[in-house]
């Protein structure tokens, strides 16, 4: 596969800190689920957002902390062909003149891109993806959690196995020792952004 394209398609936490932004990727894995928004989505739709950017073009481009970039290096990645069977597609990047062109049904893809103005308003190296949807439930078997470094992978190794015995140790006060057979450990693939700590 060519280096530009990719298969897979990111979510990204947010947070006003990094700290913050892994407290929100905790949340989602606890609640294994993701909450659509409205944010900067014309026509009163609800959506999940994505980024097709591959993995290896993250840290130096989408969730560069040297440069500009909303995004945490925290993220959910789901397979491409997924998404879309479920109704998700690529926006469509356009003047704000051109909105009320699109059919009703197909309003929440449009992105601003205004390339004459001063300065530009273009967000075509997001390369968003959205899926009309209040909540978009998923396994662990249907996702990869992005992490941005070693040191985050093993964190969140450690507190995930730490939760599951906790979990299973509580149930042997009632269940005797069939309580353990609840210890999953840590059922989420992970992946770093760098490979470095």
């Amino acid at each position: 596969m060519r280096v530009d394209l990719s298969e897979s398609l990111v979510h990204f936490t947010k947070g006003e800190s990094e700290e913050d932004a892994y407290e929100t990727l905790r949340k989602i894995l606890w609640e294994q689920r993701l909450v659509g928004g409205s944010k900067f989505i014309r026509g009163g739709h609800r959506c999940v957002c994505f980024s097709e950017t591959p993995l290896g073009a993250l840290s130096s481009g989408l969730v560069n902390t040297q440069g500009f970039s909303r995004y945490s290096p925290f993220g959910i990645l789901f397979q491409k062909n997924y998404i879309f069977s479920i109704g998700g597609r690529p926006v469509i990047y356009q003047p704000d003149s051109e909105f009320s062109l699109l059919p009703p049904e197909i309003q929440w893809r449009h992105v601003r891109l205004e390339l004459e103005c001063t300065p530009p308003i273009d967000f075509t190296w997001e390369r968003e993806w959205r899926i009309p949807i209040e909540v978009l439930e998923f396994s662990p078997a249907q996702v990869i959690v992005i992490l941005p470094n070693e040191s985050f992978k093993r964190r969140l190794d450690a507190e995930i196995c730490g939760e599951s015995f906790y979990y299973a140790w509580s149930l042997t006060t009632v269940l005797g020792d069939v309580g353990w057979m609840y210890d999953t450990g840590n059922p989420w693939l992970m992946d770093s952004i760098n490979t470095q700590d």
